[in-house]
């Protein structure tokens, strides 16, 4: 997958240039608010990893570790079954993520600002419609271990 753009809430302004690495080739990657409001969440999902490591010294540094999105289905989805499916991309996304880096994570959170796909998370999935059901039991079992 090319990187093409990065896109941020940071006014064009205070926009800045990161070079990125691969495969030590150098691409200038681009931080820009410009047409944000165009990207709608009816028409794509994606979740973000993050790891946060702290030194002896009580020094903390937090990096974005990868980040995975997805086009929304052409048959019209609720918005909130939209979240929901954001939220089985980051559990399913953490588990790759802690299986590929091979070492001792002390505690791993997930978040999401979507009460109603939260409040899904923490009900029994045998309540729930079958669409939600099965990616509430698939959010479970991958997230278990998690906060």
């Amino acid at each position: 997958m090319t990187l093409h753009k990065w896109c941020t809430n940071l006014s064009p302004t205070n926009a800045k240039e990161f070079p990125l690495d691969r495969n030590s080739e150098e691409i200038q990657v681009k931080e820009s608010g410009h047409d944000l409001e165009q990207y709608a969440s009816s028409k794509a999902y994606g979740a973000v990893v993050y790891m946060q490591t702290v030194s002896i010294t009580e020094e903390s540094n937090c990096q974005l570790l990868c980040s995975k999105s997805r086009v929304a289905p052409t048959k019209l989805v609720t918005i909130p079954r939209l979240e929901l499916c954001a939220c089985l991309l980051l559990s399913k996304l953490t588990r790759r993520v802690i299986s590929a880096l091979k070492m001792q994570i002390e505690s791993v959170q997930l978040s999401s600002d979507s009460t109603i796909a939260l409040a899904w998370i923490n009900t029994p999935p045998n309540l729930l419609k079958t669409f939600v059901g099965n990616r509430v039991s698939q959010i479970q079992k991958l997230s278990k271990d998690f906060q």
